[in-house]
């Protein structure tokens, strides 16, 4: 069972990073999760990374721990965002609008998994992953305040 909802949970990301604006996709979908979590790593030093890598859920760490050598690789916003701009072979792609996707998606699916990089990224990276946090947590509020179709049907005839 934890495997499946584990893998489910995986696809549900999937999904919502697609309807980000990750890609077009789900392959596009896992490329931008893949790029940005890379991306990420790689303005960690080592030990941080490794500790990150426990917030986040099982399939999503395989992702961000694979193929690492243990060295922080990229420094601040514009390497970040160079990164991130690799894995992709399109050239049209937005890297930026890639990893908010990708980190409005996580903050959706794990609320607080964004809050242990505070101190541990560049300032211009927190704020970028910070912005992605408001975004959703926007988004969440309005969905919370924005009745189901038929309460509002209901209200409306109520009045009429």
């Amino acid at each position: 069972m934890g495997a499946k909802s584990g893998f489910l949970g995986f696809v549900r990301t999937l999904n919502e990073i697609e309807r980000a604006g990750g890609g077009d996709d789900l392959e596009d979908a896992k490329l931008a999760l893949r790029a940005s979590l890379r991306a990420l790593r790689g303005q960690l030093s080592p030990g941080d990374a490794y500790v990150y890598a426990r917030h986040l859920p099982p399939a999503i760490q395989d992702i961000y721990l694979e193929e690492w050598t243990g060295r922080p690789s990229t420094m601040g916003l514009y390497g970040f965002l160079s990164e991130v701009e690799g894995h992709f072979k399109d050239e049209g792609i937005d890297p930026e609008e890639r990893a908010l996707a990708v980190f409005r998606a996580l903050a959706r699916s794990k609320p607080a998994v964004l809050d242990p990089l505070r101190d541990r990224v560049s300032e211009d990276v927190w704020q970028l992953l910070r912005r992605a946090a408001i975004e959703e947590n926007l988004v969440q509020l309005r969905l919370r305040r924005t009745p189901p179709q038929n309460v509002r049907l209901a209200r409306r005839a109520r009045v009429a």
